[in-house]
């Protein structure tokens, strides 16, 4: 999976969350190998040295970030595979097989962009996550678009579509993904 993936994680000041979210990672089946890039806004809490912590189990390169759009945007101007998988640094991976069930998903649908629900253990969270999911659910009818806590895209339609707009602060990934044909 190393050469046909790159994950792009970007982040800032995300002490809280980033160990969570590379825990799940390093559970996930296939991943040994796989470039990890995370895009860091100069952090000035222990954000780096939770993430150098996972130095020895995950392939973890760290470079300079942005906004949200200007970091996974640099991310993925590094990546030279097939796919590259967007993961806010806040989110955790609870299917151990998610990963790899993207790329095939990917392939065998010969996807250009896969979103997953969001989901949460936290009841208040999980409450809007639902929300949100019967939102994005119901919007393949008119215009679909999804969002990028979890966002597997192809890296050429990437490339092509220019990226994420990084002239926005927020939105960045619901933007990108109004420009992916989805009529497929």
């Amino acid at each position: 999976m190393k050469d046909i993936l790159t994950i792009v994680i970007p982040c800032k000041n995300e002490e809280d969350y980033i160990g969570n979210c590379l825990k799940s990672i390093s559970e996930q089946k296939d991943i040994q190998g796989v470039r990890i890039i995370i895009a860091d806004a100069k952090s000035t809490d222990t954000t780096i040295k939770i993430i150098n912590n996972y130095s020895n189990r995950l392939n973890v390169e760290v470079i300079d970030g942005g906004l949200p759009a200007i970091g996974r945007n640099r991310g993925a101007k590094l990546a030279n595979t097939k796919y590259i998988l967007f993961i806010d640094a806040d989110a955790e991976i609870f299917d151990n097989e998610m990963i790899s069930a993207s790329v095939l998903k990917m392939e065998n649908e010969k996807l250009d962009l896969l979103a997953s629900k969001m989901n949460s253990k936290f009841l208040a969270v999980k409450l809007l996550y639902k929300i949100n999911n019967i939102i994005i659910y119901l919007s393949k009818y008119d215009k679909p678009f999804s969002v990028g806590i979890y966002m597997m895209v192809k890296s050429d339609i990437f490339k092509s579509l220019g990226g994420f707009p990084e002239d926005v602060m927020h939105c960045e990934d619901y933007l990108f993904s109004k420009k992916v044909d989805c009529k497929k």
